[in-house]
């Protein structure tokens, strides 16, 4: 698709600076993958990729069961080991 038949950015933020039915410059998704530069009265051949989705930040600290069977386990053991010693 090109530029010229893309459709006219939805306005996000209002800006004082603006007419009110005006959108303001800035780069949009264009729907085929990629961002479209739209400079404030129509869009432009410039283009870019749009930016890799970001990965789930790790998960800190150990699972609920580990917290919950280790010191059950760990219990255990040196109950089997105190009673084997006697």
């Amino acid at each position: 698709m090109s530029a010229e038949f893309l459709p006219r950015p939805k306005m996000h933020e209002p800006d004082e600076h603006l007419q009110p039915d005006s959108t303001p410059p800035g780069w949009y998704d264009d729907g085929q993958g990629r961002l479209t530069w739209w400079d404030g009265e129509r869009w432009t051949g410039r283009h870019r990729e749009l930016p890799a989705a970001a990965s789930p930040a790790p998960r800190r600290g150990a699972p609920m069961w580990v917290a919950i069977v280790l010191p059950v386990v760990a219990l255990a053991v040196g109950l089997a080991v105190g009673l084997a010693v006697d």
